[in-house]
């Protein structure tokens, strides 16, 4: 069975998991408003779609792997590549990056909306091997767009306060841990 990737080229990420999934969950939903009436059993008005999301758990391994005899750390390998996934990407492009999970032929286009990481196994000296990454991700397929559109607006409010876009950004930053396993 092929093993399932994640791919996001604006931030150079393309890796085979480990383990492909025992399941994933993809959602959509509609919004509907009640219309306000005297009746028990008001009129319901659609109002939106929501965009689909989708929610895997991934489980990372480098528990026999060793790198010129030394042991691999799963953080240095795998899950410092799927912080990618949540980080900006880059002072010009405000926003995560585009990110496709495809396994077999499922395919789901979007952008990473949280990541959690579970470290379930330690060698002696406390470095990582084995991690479980849950991902969320939304529909996301007009982002550059939007995103364009959204920086003209940010920076048209910048200019109107007389700030400096650029003064204070974030280096995008996830993980406490980050410092501590690289």
């Amino acid at each position: 069975m092929a093993k399932a990737q994640l791919v996001a080229k604006e931030v150079g990420v393309e890796m085979n998991v480990c383990f492909n999934p025992k399941e994933f969950s993809v959602e959509k939903s509609a919004t509907w408003n009640a219309e306000k009436s005297g009746e028990d059993e008001p009129i319901e008005v659609f109002t939106s779609p929501s965009p689909a999301t989708m929610s895997v758990t991934l489980i990372f391994d480098t528990y026999e792997e060793s790198e010129d005899g030394q042991r691999v750390s799963v953080y240095k390998k795998y899950t410092q590549k799927m912080e990618k996934l949540i980080h900006i990407v880059s002072k010009d492009v405000r926003r995560p990056p585009l990110t496709l999970f495809v396994w077999g032929r499922f395919c789901f286009q979007g952008i990473v909306e949280k990541l959690s990481q579970k470290y379930t196994m330690f060698l002696s000296d406390g470095t990582p091997v084995r991690c479980e990454c849950t991902l969320s991700m939304k529909v996301a397929k007009n982002a550059k767009d939007k995103e364009a559109k959204a920086k003209k607006t940010e920076d048209d409010v910048l200019k109107k306060d007389g700030k400096d876009k650029d003064a204070g950004a974030d280096d995008g930053h996830f993980l406490v841990h980050q410092a501590l396993w690289k």
